[in-house]
């Protein structure tokens, strides 16, 4: 005999989606064999088909099948055992069926004519809770056969309603809503709407279509739909400083289809800024208005400033003169005033430094802002200023103030913008082994009248040399000619001259007096003490009259002019020029003395020192030919194509070198430049006027001052035959050092090099980059540059010609996109200024493009 046991095969619980099979068994142990049976409840338990297995003596299999779950299927299953001897044993087994949820849409309504409300309520949760909520919306106007369009697929599960915003009024929409679980969504539940009408739209396209100077004329176009109510009439409105000076309606023809609209008010005020706006209304109501339209009337011609008035200063602490003028507004602006325009006429007279008398008169034109009445710019010296201020509208540029005793004024005297170089020599001859000649030229007076001309004469020391002596020559210590000769070095003054009595040479150490005229108007220039007041004419002559003793022999001596003119408020204003090369006097002769001493003899060369003189000197001959010839056929060596084209030949390279050679190289020590040191920015504007004078002299000067070659640079790149004809000018190359290498994964020699060289910043290296001119055959390599460097800014400085000659290939097209390689590049902005053009341009490579100013 064996006790009954009851158990169930596989989980207490199955869970399986809808439609899927399902096998439910139980095994009963027992012997007797025990008789096994199914049922269903609650409420009321329901027997179920079953089939039973024996699977031993002792054993029986009992099994339900069920081919396809449903909703129905829903339940808690038993299994009952039981033997003749009325033992009895029950197991039990749950069915979770697992779908789509099932939801109810109870209401869709509009809150307003843009705005609908749904709510909805869940019937069915499917045996698994909702994870979100799916909504869609059709639009009927644009027909039945519309598609659905989804508004919004992660609504939240415990949400029960749904505000849709920024419908149209008058339009009729399809809601339909989805609940989503595990198991998938549920069915669509769709409900209809149709929204209320509302008052028209706001109009958004208006237009000024002509303006005088006392109307206006405005038009507008009729909104594109009327939100369900037809349009009955337009309200216009002109306002001024936000208060309305005109309020209009415009009847419309019901139905119309017209489209555009215009209103003219008349009897405005010239030159006023005024407000247009519009609205559209129906029974309903009136729409929004449109958004404000500026418009102005047409200006007049403006009356003179008044009171205008013209001042001249002198700055001590930068040394520069300005003018200062002020003005009121005009009674009568007849509009709005833009701005103002200033202009200066200057008129003067003076000595030129050929030493003819000649005048000039130019003009200056300044634009001021509205908001100011006073213009400060600074004048050139030692010239008569005259003003005239017009008030600038919309009319262009009104009535020029008249001329005035207060509307001119005289700018202050200054010292000259530049000194020419002096050239000090030697003299031959024993008996002018004391003196040197001194080369002067005359110094242009435009700044102001020359008082006196003074040569400072410099006694060097034994060994030394200009570069002990200050970099200003005006901090150079002056002392007496007896008093530098006893100290064997120091500065004197030897010669003092005016303009009138200028001389082409003058001999330094002739023993000679020299004198300024002390009768010119101002303080006179005195080197030793004053006379008594009480003296005559003759003593005071005497006592500014400038000693120039002679010089000691074998003796190295410098100096430098300086010039003195007649500044404000009777000071005397001084300017110095470079100092003079150095240059030795003369030794004694023989047959000479000097002061009672016997000069010391030189004695004479050996005929051995003859010969190593001739030798060093024939070697040195061959070593120049040998220099020349290997540079003619190192530049030969490149086939040089000049201006797109040009070929340069042997002639041509002979004729452009003895031309470079016939000037003083930059940057040569022998060169008497100005020394060009940083410039402070308050002084910018009057350093950038002074070089400009005398034909752009300084910054000719500064130009040829930079070197033309560096020798811890090579130019090996440059030089290399197969990048010659990427070169616009054989002298001018790309430095290894730091030229720009193009990235290439072209097997081709010389793919990777441009003529460009990077330039390093004020405090980044690698900032700027400094480029030739791009040829026709150079300029896929100078987009590939701009690419790779990532530039943003190119800075043209030369034009596509100048006088006749081709100076750049045009990198860019201005009509349609240009193809260049693996780049494109497209003109998208063009803007023309008085004296440059700034262009955008679209540069695209693959997908990536960047825009270039």
């Amino acid at each position: 005999m064996v006790p009954l046991s009851l158990e169930v095969v596989g989980a207490n619980v199955t869970s399986l989606p809808l439609h899927s099979p399902v096998r439910l068994q139980c095994v009963a142990m027992s012997f007797p064999r025990a008789t096994v049976s199914w049922s269903r409840g609650p409420p009321t338990p329901r027997t179920l088909p079953s089939a039973e297995t024996l699977l031993d003596h002792v054993r029986v299999l009992s099994t339900i099948a069920i081919e396809s779950l449903s909703r129905h299927h829903n339940g808690t299953y038993t299994c009952t055992a039981s033997t003749p001897r009325h033992h009895r044993m029950m197991a039990q087994q749950d069915v979770v069926v697992l779908e789509p949820a099932e939801i109810s849409v109870d209401s869709v309504e509009a809150l307003d004519s843009r705005t609908a409300l749904l709510r909805w309520s869940l019937e069915y949760k499917g045996n698994l809770p909702v994870k979100r909520y799916h909504l869609q919306m059709k639009n009927y106007s644009t027909g039945p056969a519309g598609d659905w369009l989804d508004m919004d697929d992660k609504i939240p599960a415990n949400a029960t309603s749904y505000t849709v915003r920024y419908l149209a009024p008058a339009v009729t929409y399809g809601f339909q809503l989805a609940a989503v679980n595990e198991a998938g969504h549920s069915n669509w539940e769709a409900k209809n709407l149709t929204m209320p009408a509302d008052v028209p739209p706001k109009i958004t396209w208006v237009q000024m279509m002509a303006s005088t100077n006392e109307t206006l004329l405005f038009g507008w176009r009729r909104p594109p739909h009327d939100n369900g109510a037809d349009i009955s009439h337009y309200v216009v409105q002109l306002s001024k400083q936000q208060r309305p000076v005109s309020n209009e309606t415009l009847p419309v023809q019901m139905p119309s289809e017209r489209q555009n609209y215009i209103f003219i008010f008349v009897g405005l005020e010239p030159g006023e800024c005024y407000a247009f706006q519009v609205q559209a209304c129906s029974q309903i109501g009136c729409g929004s208005w449109s958004d404000e339209l500026d418009a102005t009337t047409s200006d007049g011609m403006a009356d003179p400033p008044e009171n205008v008035k013209m001042q001249c200063f002198h700055d001590n602490t930068q040394n520069i003169n300005y003018a200062v003028v002020t003005w009121d507004a005009p009674k009568n602006i007849r509009g709005s005033v833009q701005s103002y325009n200033v202009t200066l006429e200057g008129e003067t007279r003076y000595r030129n430094a050929t030493g003819s008398i000649v005048s000039e008169s130019f003009l200056e034109h300044s634009e001021v802002r509205k908001e100011n009445h006073v213009f400060k710019s600074t004048v050139r010296p030692n010239t008569r200023y005259a003003v005239r201020v017009c008030t600038r509208n919309r009319a262009g540029c009104g009535h020029p103030s008249a001329p005035s005793d207060k509307a001119h004024c005289d700018s202050p005297p200054s010292v000259p913008s530049s000194m020419p170089e002096f050239e000090l020599n030697s003299m031959e001859g024993h008996e002018k082994c004391r003196q040197l000649k001194l080369k002067l030229q005359p110094v242009s007076e435009r700044n102001g009248f020359i008082r006196c001309y003074r040569v400072i004469v410099i006694k060097l020391g034994e060994g030394d040399s200009i570069s002990i002596l200050p970099r200003n020559p005006d901090s150079v210590n002056l002392t007496s000619y007896e008093g530098v000769h006893q100290t064997g070095k120091g500065a004197y003054l030897a010669e003092a001259f005016d303009n009138d009595n200028l001389a082409s040479e003058v001999v330094l150490g002739d023993g000679e007096f020299s004198l300024c005229d002390p009768r010119t108007t101002g303080p006179p220039f005195r080197l030793r003490k004053s006379a008594e007041e009480e003296g005559d004419l003759e003593d005071e002559e005497r006592t500014l009259r400038v000693y120039d003793g002679s010089l000691d022999p074998d003796t190295n001596y410098s100096g430098f002019v300086e010039v003195q003119v007649w500044g404000p408020d009777g000071q005397i204003l001084a300017k110095q020029s470079e100092y003079f090369k150095p240059v030795q006097t003369s030794s004694l002769s023989s047959s000479g003395t000097s002061a009672g001493t016997a000069p010391p003899v030189r004695p004479t060369d050996s005929p051995m020192t003859f010969l190593f003189g001739v030798i060093c000197g024939t070697v040195l001959v061959v070593l120049v030919l040998i220099f020349v010839i290997c540079l003619i056929r190192r530049r030969n060596s490149c086939p040089y194509e000049g201006d797109e084209g040009e070929h340069l030949g042997l002639t041509a390279l002979l004729r452009r070198t003895v031309h470079r050679s016939t000037h003083l190289a930059r940057g040569s020590h022998l060169s008497k430049l100005p020394y060009f040191g940083p410039i402070a920015a308050e002084e910018l504007a009057t350093v950038y006027a002074e070089r400009h004078l005398d034909t752009d002299l300084l910054f000719r000067s500064e130009f040829e001052a930079l070197p033309d070659v560096f020798r811890d640079r090579t130019t090996t790149a440059s030089d290399s035959i197969d990048n010659a004809c990427k070169n616009r000018y054989p002298e001018i190359k790309a430095y290894d050092q730091t030229r720009i290498r193009l990235s290439s994964d072209m097997d081709i020699p010389g793919s990777d090099y441009i003529n460009a060289n990077f330039v390093e910043g004020y405090r980044e290296k690698k900032l700027y980059i400094c480029a030739q001119a791009p040829l026709r055959n150079t300029v896929c390599d100078f987009w590939r540059m701009v690419w790779q460097q990532g530039v943003s800014v190119i800075v043209m400085l030369t034009g596509l010609e100048e006088n006749g000659a081709d100076k750049c290939a045009q990198y860019w097209s201005d009509s349609k996109t240009l193809d260049v390689g693996y780049f494109s590049v497209t003109l998208v902005g063009f803007k023309k200024c008085s004296d440059y053009i700034l262009r955008t341009l679209l540069l695209k490579c693959s997908k990536v493009s960047i825009h270039l100013c």
